[in-house]
C-alpha cells in the first residue's frame, strides 16, 4: 500500500503501534482514537475537564481516560 512504498522511500522501518498516549481531548484526539480503537492499541487519553472526560469515557469504551490536570 501507499504507506509502505512512503516507508520504503524513506527509508524508514516500520514498527507496529501497541499502544498509545494522547494529551488532550480534543475533536482530533477523540477522531484518532476513534479510529484505533478497533485495532488492537492499547489507547490512553488525559483530559484535564471532567465533562470531557465523561464524554470521552462515554464514547470511547476501550480507551482509558485519565483527568489530570
Amino acid at each position: 500500500d501507499t504507506v509502505s512504498r512512503i516507508h520504503e522511500y524513506l527509508q524508514i522501518s516500520y514498527q507496529e503501534i501497541k499502544s498509545l498516549m494522547i494529551l488532550g481531548g480534543s475533536q482530533i484526539a477523540y477522531n484518532l482514537a476513534k479510529l484505533l480503537e478497533g485495532q488492537d492499541v492499547a489507547i490512553r487519553i488525559i483530559e484535564k475537564d471532567a465533562e470531557k472526560c465523561s464524554f470521552l469515557a462515554d464514547q470511547l469504551p476501550n480507551c482509558t481516560i485519565i483527568q489530570q490536570e
